[in-house]
């Protein structure tokens, strides 16, 4: 595992997030399933091996397989040519031929432009790296949505990063009873 490790974080190049700040975790890698938070270029595309033409790497990955259930040919995979059917997430956006870098329609000048553009304001593009909206630093407005899983960083008042109803970090007082008279 930590091997596992040490090759995952060795391949982080930056350019859009590091792969500790993608929503994709180390145990996602390799793990036979593909997950869509994975399956980009900053995680090489949910593989635990990294190639120059990024085609082997993806051959390894836990999407290969999907993609193969497309109509993509994958000799047109990696080929710096968009073509349109490999260019959808199973296969990576033609494995970033199609300069989409999270998800369709979202490419890299509109991350982190200080626009919150829909068509990257999803998990995987970090909902617009950030233009929409983090709450507070590791948490994001969706998962104050989220009542199954108590998220530190969605706790802080300070920040006015909490949740409102049925918080998980704290059993309720009463019905109705917000968080912030808790401990009061």
């Amino acid at each position: 595992m930590i091997i596992m490790s040490i090759l995952i974080l060795s391949f982080v190049d930056g350019t859009l997030f590091e792969f500790d700040e993608s929503l994709c975790s180390n145990n996602m890698i390799g793990d036979l399933i593909c997950n869509s938070v994975c399956n980009i270029g900053i995680c090489e595309f949910d593989s635990p091996y990294k190639d120059s033409t990024g085609f082997n790497s993806f051959k390894h990955s836990d999407c290969y397989e999907d993609c193969l259930n497309t109509s993509c040919n994958t000799y047109l995979l990696g080929n710096e040519v968009c073509d349109d059917e490999c260019n959808n997430q199973s296969c990576g956006w033609d494995i970033g031929d199609c300069n989409f870098v999270c998800n369709n329609g979202c490419t890299e000048d509109m991350l982190g432009n200080g626009i919150c553009d829909p068509s990257c304001n999803v998990p995987e593009c970090r909902y617009d790296n950030n233009d929409c909206g983090w709450c507070n630093e590791g948490c994001f407005k969706e998962n104050l949505q989220l009542y199954t899983e108590c998220i530190p960083q969605c706790n802080n008042t300070e920040t006015y990063c909490f949740y409102e109803d049925n918080n998980p970090c704290f059993p309720p007082c009463a019905k109705g009873c917000p968080v912030y008279l808790l401990k009061d």
